[in-house]
């Protein structure tokens, strides 16, 4: 009767561990989940926070902050792609064409999905204004 009681007991203290491990485990992912979420959250206030002070910089055609602004993102992620392209748009209102130009094309080939809404419309924008600058 003992080693049947004391089978039974070493029976629950197994099952007891094997609850507490996936307990264990099911914290584990809930708390990696959280801060994965939270990450996200982060990095995508901080890129609102980049665009609209870009954009701001930008509507004020005070394109000497807005490069500066852009070449502060670009010493710590030298491949942002919004840096490059508002550092393009900033060369581009400041009449710095051939610059803008060479940011386009880079960010073509970091992001060639931008390709026909983001990059061709300027490159050709660019394309008539030297055009009309030539003649």
């Amino acid at each position: 009767m003992e080693n049947e009681a004391l089978h039974v007991l070493k029976e629950i203290r197994g099952i007891l561990y094997f609850i507490a491990a996936m307990l264990g485990v099911i914290t584990f992912m809930w708390f990696a989940n959280w801060v994965k979420r939270i990450i996200i959250e982060f990095r995508t206030a901080w890129e609102s926070a980049f665009i609209n002070k870009a954009n701001k910089y930008f509507e004020r055609a005070q394109y000497e902050k807005l490069a500066s602004h852009c070449e502060d993102m670009l010493k710590e992620n030298p491949n942002h792609s919004n840096a490059i392209w508002w550092l393009a748009r900033a060369k581009m209102g400041a009449g710095e064409l051939h610059q803008a130009r060479a940011l386009f094309e880079r960010l073509s080939g970091l992001e060639p999905q931008w390709q026909e809404e983001q990059i061709t419309p300027y490159l050709e924008q660019m394309s008539g204004e030297e055009a009309g600058a030539n003649k």
